[in-house]
């Protein structure tokens, strides 16, 4: 199998992808698109500018797939990433010579017409219909942020703490215990009392999302419940949010070496208005009563609800945790976040909460 360049035009293409910045990241992601497990196989590289080098000098070698160079589509894929740069003219001229047609326009061949017209399913599936935005933003009405005061010894002090919380019934709210208790990580958990204070006097606040969004709060009016190791607590609201509870997968989380299962997250990061996390968002490990996920969430995420795609509510997020080096995306990391599964929380709720679920 020969190269598809020659020395001097891979060099020349080195060169020109290397101004157009195809090194960064999202661009790389960009270019490998339908031949994305060879970006996995080639050697990492010490550098971004190196990478870009070994990525093109591996496809130049590569094989043809269905009668098509895996270089060729690269090509194609980073054609609009070099629209109105200096460097799109050589791109264009390039990939003319490749396409067998005319610089400068003109229809491409009828083996390149062949291969654009077929399609393919890259690893999974990974369409969803329409419906299933429409289910998130549904979900996303019984999402809330929560602003939690800190008491001491029944007195009410300056310092506040984001969190989330969203609504199992019309008017049962749940979240963090840690939200509710109201103080820094490594300090002792607030008295018995003060953590009272802290759940009856939150604010909570629906409809936040945008800046100047947000419903009137609403009110507190009876603490049910709290388990400190699972990190869960659950409030009763005043009557009249007009919002059901979200729907809720009380089974075991499974989830097998070869799953691909993504889990979503709708959240308050940082107590700003609602965001959602849906892209980076696969499960990486699953124990009860755990749950761990590369979801993107913040400070203030506390208490959100995590979900299926199905936008049933499978856990609840409670934050991040160290763990043994893991790849995703292309990028390592030794830290992924962290929830508890509904299944190990439905078998510790008081009989008063459970007598209210659907």
């Amino acid at each position: 199998m020969s190269d598809l360049l020659d020395y001097q035009t891979l060099e020349d293409l080195i060169q020109a992808a290397d101004g157009a910045e195809l090194w960064e990241t999202d661009k790389r992601r960009l270019a490998f698109f339908r031949i994305t497990d060879l970006r996995g196989r080639v050697p990492r590289a010490g550098s971004d500018a190196l990478q870009l080098r070994m990525d093109l000098q591996y496809l130049n070698a590569s094989a043809p797939r269905d009668g098509v160079h895996p270089l060729l589509i690269w090509l194609q894929n980073v054609r609009p990433l070099v629209a109105d740069r200096e460097q799109q003219d050589f791109f264009e001229k390039l990939l003319a010579r490749l396409e067998g047609r005319p610089a400068g326009g003109g229809s491409p061949s009828a083996a390149v017409i062949a291969a654009l017209q077929r399609e393919a399913i890259l690893a999974q599936d990974d369409m969803l219909p329409v419906g299933y935005l429409q289910a998130g933003l549904a979900a996303a009405r019984s999402v809330a942020r929560l602003l939690v005061s800190r008491y001491e010894n029944g007195e009410e002090q300056t310092k506040r703490y984001w969190g989330t919380g969203w609504l199992l019934t019309d008017t049962l709210l749940i979240t963090n215990h840690h939200v509710f208790n109201a103080r820094d990580g490594n300090e002792a958990a607030a008295a018995a009392a003060d953590f009272r204070k802290q759940a009856m006097g939150a604010a909570v606040q629906f409809d936040l999302d945008a800046a100047d969004g947000a419903s009137e709060p609403a009110e507190v009016v009876e603490l049910l419940g709290a388990d400190e190791n699972l990190d869960y607590a659950i409030v009763r609201l005043k009557a009249g949010q007009n919002r059901p509870g979200l729907l809720v997968d009380w089974s075991p989380f499974s989830l097998r070496p070869s799953d691909v299962a993504p889990l979503n997250i709708i959240q308050h990061p940082n107590g700003q208005p609602k965001k959602i996390a849906i892209r980076n968002n696969l499960a990486t490990a699953a124990a009860s009563p755990e749950l761990r996920y590369f979801t993107s969430t913040l400070g203030g995420s506390s208490g959100a609800p995590v979900f299926n795609d199905k936008w049933r509510v499978v856990g609840i997020h409670r934050g991040s945790i160290g763990t043994k080096v893991l790849s995703f995306q292309g990028h390592s990391t030794a830290i992924v976040n962290l929830g508890t599964q509904m299944a190990a929380i439905r078998s510790t709720l008081p009989e008063a909460v459970l007598r209210e679920l659907p």
